[in-house]
C-alpha cells in the first residue's frame, strides 16, 4: 500500500457573507480550489460527492479528492479527504478524476494517478462506508496507453458492467489532433485488457461541431432506448465545451447519429459526471469554473463551484433533456407571481425590485409578434449593471449578455448563445436559478447556458421584461427567493 500524504487541517467553511460572490445553495468546498466531481454514487440511501480539490490554495495545484455526503442532493454535509497524493506512489503529483463503483458490495474507486510525468489508472476500497480508502498495492493498474497510439494525455474513466464483465473508457487524444476513448475489460477491476479505440473525433467528422483535440471525463450510460456519450472536449485556441453525442452501442463499439453542446456557457460547464440512483434517475452535475482573476479568487480564499443536480431524459423525439432536480424546490421561500401577462413593444415591465442574489425563476412565454423578448436579471438600482436573458424570436437563439454585468473590469463579460428548441407550436418554459455569481438557464429541457457574474450592487436587484418589435405573453411567471444551505 502506497503511503499517502498527510492532508492539511480540516479548515471551517469560509461563510458567504465574506464575499458576496459566494454561492449559498450551490455545492462548494469549505475553501480553496475546487474542480471536476468525482465518485458520485448513491450509497445506503446517502448521496456521496467526491470532487477535486486543492485543499492548500484557491488555485489549481496538486489535487486531491474531496468528499461530502447528502441525504438530498441539496443539503451537503462535508466529510474528511478521501484521496491524498502518495509521494512514493503513480499518484505522487495528484489524485485526478475518477468513478465509484459498487464491486460486489466493496466501494471501488478508479482514478488517474498522476506521477513521474505519466496518467494511469489506480484503484482504491473503502470498508467503512467509503469515510477512508486504500489505495490497492496494484497501482497503476494499467502501464499505459495502448502500444503503437501517440497518445494526448491518458486519463479519467467511465466505468460499467456488462455481460458479467467490467468495462472502462479511458479519455485521450490521438497524434492527428482528434480526441478518442478507449475500450478496456476486466473481471476485477485490476487486470485489464485493452479492446479497442471505442469512438473517436476523426470518425465524427460528419458532424459540424469540432470536438477538441483531447476527450476528457467521459461519461456513458444507457436511457431509454438510446446510449449517451459526454466528453469534456479539450482545446488549443479554442474554448473547452462539453459534447454530448446520442447513439448506437452494439458489439462494443459506439456509433454516434446525433451531437450536440450540452451546455452552451462551455467552459463554464464542464466535467460532467452522472450516475443512476435508486429511483431510476439518471443524474449529473458538472463543475462551474470561475470567471474573474486568479488574483480576485486568491483574495476570496476559494474557486469553482458545482453546478445545480439535474436529471437527464429522451424527450419523444429521442433527442437528450435536461431538468432541475424537484429537490430543490425544498428551497423556495417568499414567492411571487404572474399571469397572463402583456408585453408592448418597448415598454419595460418591472416584475420585482429586489430579487436579493439567490433566487429561482420559472415562466412560460409564446413569443407573440414580437422580435425578442429580454429579460434583466440583477439590475442595479441604477441601471448600470444587469444580466440579460435574451430570447431572440426572429434568429431563435437564447443568448446570455453578461457586457454589463459587473462594474468589475477583471472579470469575463463574453456573451453566450443557444439555439432554441425548434418547439415553434408550443409555448417556451425558462427556468433560472441565479446564486450570487452563478447562473443556470433551461429552456424546454433543451437549450442550456451556465455561466458566472460579478454584480456590485449588494441591494436592489430588480427583475424587468421587456419585448423588443411586438408583443409577446407570458402565461405564467414566478421568482422565489431560494433559502442558503451554508451558514
Amino acid at each position: 500500500m502506497s503511503r499517502a500524504t498527510p492532508a492539511p487541517r480540516s479548515n471551517p467553511r469560509i461563510p458567504a457573507a465574506r464575499d458576496p460572490h459566494r454561492p449559498r445553495f450551490h455545492f462548494l468546498a469549505p475553501r480553496n480550489w475546487l474542480n471536476d466531481p468525482n465518485g458520485l454514487i448513491q450509497w445506503q440511501g446517502q448521496y456521496h460527492l467526491f470532487y477535486q480539490h486543492n485543499p492548500k490554495a484557491a488555485v489549481w495545484g496538486q489535487i486531491y479528492w474531496g468528499h461530502a455526503v447528502s441525504p438530498d442532493l441539496v443539503h451537503w454535509s462535508d466529510l474528511p479527504l478521501a484521496l491524498a497524493p502518495s509521494p512514493d506512489g503513480p499518484d505522487c503529483d495528484g489524485c485526478w478524476s475518477g468513478v465509484t463503483v459498487n464491486h460486489s458490495g466493496v466501494p471501488t474507486l478508479i482514478y488517474t494517478g498522476v506521477g513521474q510525468g505519466q496518467q494511469r489508472p489506480c484503484v482504491a476500497t473503502s470498508t467503512d462506508g467509503l469515510l477512508t480508502w486504500q489505495k490497492s498495492t496494484c497501482n497503476p493498474v494499467i502501464a499505459g496507453p495502448p502500444a503503437g497510439f501517440a497518445a494526448a494525455g491518458f486519463r479519467d474513466h467511465s466505468v460499467w458492467q456488462q455481460d458479467g464483465a467490467w468495462y472502462m473508457l479511458i479519455g485521450s487524444g490521438e497524434q492527428h489532433g482528434r480526441g478518442t476513448l478507449f475500450l478496456y475489460r476486466s473481471q476485477n477491476l485490476l487486470d485489464w485488457e485493452y479492446l479497442h479505440p471505442f469512438t473517436n473525433g476523426a470518425e465524427h467528422q460528419r458532424f459540424a461541431l469540432f470536438t477538441g483535440e483531447m476527450w476528457e471525463c467521459p461519461s456513458f450510460l444507457a436511457l431509454g432506448d438510446r446510449h449517451i456519450l459526454l466528453i469534456s472536449a479539450c482545446n488549443t485556441g479554442q474554448e473547452d465545451f462539453t459534447a454530448a453525442f446520442t447513439g448506437d452501442y452494439r458489439d462494443l463499439h459506439f456509433t454516434p447519429t446525433a451531437l450536440e453542446k450540452l451546455d452552451y456557457g462551455n467552459r463554464y460547464f464542464y466535467a460532467p459526471q452522472t450516475f443512476a440512483d435508486s429511483t431510476g434517475r439518471t443524474l449529473m452535475i458538472g463543475w462551474v469554473k470561475e470567471g474573474r482573476s486568479i488574483p480576485a479568487q486568491v483574495r476570496a480564499g476559494w474557486a469553482g463551484v458545482m453546478s445545480l443536480p439535474k436529471s437527464l431524459y429522451l424527450d419523444t423525439a429521442g433527442r437528450l433533456c435536461q431538468a432541475f432536480v424537484p429537490e430543490l424546490q425544498h428551497l423556495r421561500q417568499d414567492g411571487a407571481s404572474w399571469q397572463e401577462l402583456s408585453l408592448t413593444d418597448g415598454q419595460p415591465v418591472e416584475l420585482l425590485s429586489d430579487t436579493g442574489r439567490q433566487f429561482e425563476l420559472e415562466g412560460i412565454f409564446t413569443p407573440g409578434s414580437a422580435r425578442r423578448t429580454l429579460l434583466a436579471l440583477l439590475r442595479s438600482p441604477d441601471g448600470a449593471e444587469e444580466t440579460r436573458l435574451v430570447l431572440d424570436w426572429s434568429e431563435q437563439t437564447l443568448t446570455l449578455d453578461r457586457s454589463r454585468s459587473s462594474r468589475h473590469r477583471n472579470v469575463e463579460k463574453t456573451p453566450y448563445s443557444a439555439p432554441l428548441p425548434a418547439d415553434a407550436a408550443k409555448p417556451y418554459r425558462l427556468h433560472v436559478f441565479v446564486d450570487a455569481s452563478i447562473i443556470e438557464v433551461l429552456v424546454n429541457g433543451r437549450a442550456a447556458i451556465t455561466s458566472r457574474v460579478y454584480p456590485t450592487a449588494s441591494a436592489g436587484c430588480a427583475v424587468t421584461l421587456l419585448a423588443e418589435g411586438g408583443q409577446t405573453g407570458v402565461q405564467n411567471l414566478q421568482i422565489w427567493k431560494i433559502a442558503p444551505v451554508w451558514d
